[in-house]
């Protein structure tokens, strides 16, 4: 019992270490975050809180605004310091690996639970997600406290999370067919008023028009008839995922070799709390839209399995493996500096403000005209980073330079002045 207590103090010490360290300056600041700074802003500045989120993948719908909500604090609190949002995530994925113990103690006893805190304390790609100030961060944190409060049948604010999971990412809409199929296997009886939660956290939606309210079902209909055409490999895009999430140096065969063992002791033992797992991932394997974001939504799950599938190897093996884990995937991380750079998460929140920087000592504007180079730089949100990061700094910086439009490539970081 002691040496387990010291086992998860010491690995919520250190994951809390993995998500925390350098935050300040090796995190990401990709576009759609900058969307996401800039609408916090809009509100705190002008007193009108968003109905949507940024726009999701299909163009006409919008993901939901909560996490702008979530960041205004943080932001604010912090004199809207970049890096406050990754504080806020990061901190949330710490409670994250509270809840994974917790649910895995519930579920799979005591031992499973804290291989599965282990996990996901070490985890590259929760650690990275965890570190990215993104309406996605939360999704594992706020799907683990929905799980409780279903296993508990606390169904208001089980509906509740759920509501909120669907202004997360609109992908959770996957989730509705399990509840169902939870609430009617256990012969539960939500009460109206319990239903009534889900509407309560998705009311901003809702107001927001029929379009928005009913729209992802609509292109779940169709997107289902026509597929998609996307060129990107299903399989090697989550099996890339799954390395990253678990242990990037495997090979992808061991990675998929250790998936189905996991699998098959998920079903030797058949629990309904699996369904999470198989449901999820078949939904994403027949949405054939590869995303990172999507991946969010089978983070807890993988965990469990993966925990129940090691809770059964012998002690002083599963020892040996743990050991190997947490030192390698930690190593991982820092020596690759979480990923950033060219094929990886792009660009640190450091080499973005040293080149904000130098865009306003050149400036002769606080708004000077920014025209991305690069792979991306057709979205509309490409430049909302640096146009987040010239208005925090002209806080204290005055413009000082000739001229008021530049061009940024931004695999380099460099810059060339237009006029």
């Amino acid at each position: 019992m002691a040496k387990n207590g010291v086992i998860f103090i010491l690995c919520l010490f250190i994951g809390s270490f993995l998500r925390y360290y350098k935050i300040s300056t090796n995190v990401p600041l990709i576009a759609d975050q900058g969307w996401f700074y800039l609408s916090a802003i809009n509100s705190l500045t002008t007193g009108t809180f968003p109905l949507t989120g940024i726009t999701s993948s299909v163009v006409w719908l919008h993901q939901g605004s909560l996490f702008t909500y979530l960041l205004i604090p943080a932001l604010s609190i912090a004199s809207y310091h970049p890096a406050s949002g990754a504080v806020l995530t990061a901190g949330l994925g710490v409670i994250g690996i509270l809840l994974v113990y917790w649910i895995g103690r519930i579920w799979l006893g005591r031992k499973a639970g804290l291989i599965a805190a282990v996990l996901y304390s070490f985890s590259p790609l929760a650690v990275i997600h965890a570190r990215t100030a993104y309406h996605t961060a939360p999704i594992p944190i706020f799907f683990s406290l929905f799980l409780l409060l279903v296993y508990k049948k606390r169904w208001f604010l089980a509906f509740l999370f759920l509501g909120f999971l669907y202004q997360l990412e609109l992908a959770s809409v996957v989730l509705w067919p399990v509840v169902g199929y939870y609430i009617f296997s256990n012969k539960s009886k939500p009460r109206l008023l319990d239903y009534g939660a889900m509407v309560i956290a998705i009311l901003p939606l809702l107001a927001s028009g029929w379009i928005q309210g009913t729209g992802v079902f609509v292109w779940s209909i169709y997107h289902l008839v026509f597929h998609s055409n996307t060129t990107v490999s299903m399989g090697s895009l989550y099996t890339l995922l799954i390395s990253r999430f678990i242990f990037p140096q495997l090979p992808d065969i061991a990675i998929r070799l250790m998936i189905l063992t996991a699998i098959v002791f998920a079903l030797h033992r058949f629990r309904k709390i699996f369904l999470w797992f198989f449901f999820l991932s078949l939904a994403l394997i027949i949405n054939r839209t590869p995303s990172e974001a999507y991946f969010h939504l089978i983070e807890v799950p993988l965990i469990i399995i993966l925990a129940n599938m090691f809770s059964r190897f012998p002690r002083k093996l599963l020892y040996i493996l743990i050991l190997i884990y947490c030192v390698s995937n930690s190593y991982f991380l820092i020596s690759r500096q979480y990923l950033l750079g060219k094929g990886g998460y792009g660009p640190s929140l450091e080499s973005r403000i040293k080149l904000a920087k130098k865009i306003l000592s050149l400036s002769n504007t606080l708004q000077p005209e920014i025209v991305m180079s690069g792979p991306g730089n057709k979205y509309e949100s490409y430049d909302d980073p640096y146009l987040y990061l010239i208005w925090w700094l002209s806080r204290d910086i005055s413009p000082s330079g000739k001229h008021s439009g530049f061009l940024i490539n931004e695999p380099d970081q460099t810059i060339r002045v237009l006029e």
